[in-house]
């Protein structure tokens, strides 16, 4: 039996979830063991935020009201489309890896803030792009209708 949209669809939120908080923990330590000048510290948390959050909330509202639909014991169990599952695992892990990739590369690129800033800030010009294929697919996947044309 393959398995429904709301199982695929925790499946994905437990990678994101997961993900987004190592991620984030490695920026805190970062951020406190002195990585960046106060005066760089901001720019370091504007470019993580936008490169999860808008994922993030869409996963955690569509889930939220996958749990709502349940509790009223409404059918949650539609088939989920396995290629469009696989490949939107694919796509989120190849984003999530390039996220963290670039955290842990922009210590190498010097040792002023300014240029672990810099990194960061160049990474953005393939970061954007591939953002973009990334709420396409996410979309796609969290926003299925379910089988009682249910928005979902």
């Amino acid at each position: 039996m393959s398995p429904t949209l709301v199982q695929c669809r925790r499946r994905l939120a437990v990678i994101w979830f997961a993900a987004a908080a190592l991620i984030l923990l490695i920026l805190l330590l970062q951020t406190l063991v002195g990585n960046f000048d106060p005066a760089y510290v901001q720019r370091a948390w504007s470019w993580f935020f936008p490169s999860v959050m808008p994922t993030l909330l869409l996963m955690f509202g569509v889930l939220v009201t996958d749990a709502a639909t349940a509790a009223t014991g409404t059918n949650v169990s539609a088939p989920a489309d396995p290629f469009l599952f696989r490949l939107t695992i694919g796509i989120s892990l190849v984003y999530l890896g390039i996220l963290l990739l670039v955290l842990l590369a922009q210590p190498m690129a010097g040792g002023t803030s300014q240029s672990r800033i810099a990194t960061l800030n160049q990474s953005e010009y393939f970061l954007g792009p591939f953002q973009g294929l990334v709420a396409a697919s996410m979309g796609a996947f969290f926003l299925k209708r379910k089988e009682h044309g249910e928005a979902g």
